[in-house]
């Protein structure tokens, strides 16, 4: 699977993008957050252009926040007939996963479960690190089975 985004030239660019990726599918990322164009236009346009993935917070800075949004999402895909996966991410973590899942009717979310750590020694401050927190993942896991 690819991932990427772009605010502009959706169509043209995405669409040389999918018949390249082909036969990988392509997953339009949270550049849609922060896209100004109404919904339903956007994912037509996201459709239009050979993606079959989109993720989302709902526009929103974490996929809580979004709720109310993702779940308009996924009545425009369903009712529009738009052939688009939703794919809920941001902020998502073992605590709210099952109620995430539940609230956007998503089957697909995405997470990095991972615990923020400082790199710095003696030598060198390399900043803020994320590593994945298995035991994130293992609860995450057991709240959706």
């Amino acid at each position: 699977m690819i991932t990427c985004g772009a605010l502009k030239c959706v169509n043209y660019n995405y669409r040389l993008l999918c018949e390249a990726a082909f036969p990988l599918p392509v997953t339009f990322h949270r550049a849609f957050d922060v896209c100004t164009q109404p919904l339903l236009s956007s994912l037509r346009d996201i459709q239009q252009s050979g993606c079959s993935t989109l993720l989302t917070s709902g526009r929103a800075q974490t996929a809580g926040g979004g709720i109310q949004t993702l779940g308009e999402i996924q009545k425009m895909l369903k009712e529009e007939k738009i052939n688009l996966t939703l794919m809920v991410g941001a902020g998502v973590n073992s605590r709210n996963i099952k109620e995430l899942m539940d609230d956007s009717n998503a089957k697909w979310l995405h997470g990095s479960f991972s615990l923020k750590h400082s790199f710095k020694n003696d030598i060198f401050d390399l900043g803020i690190k994320f590593t994945t927190a298995e035991d994130e993942v293992r609860k995450a896991v057991k709240s959706v089975q």
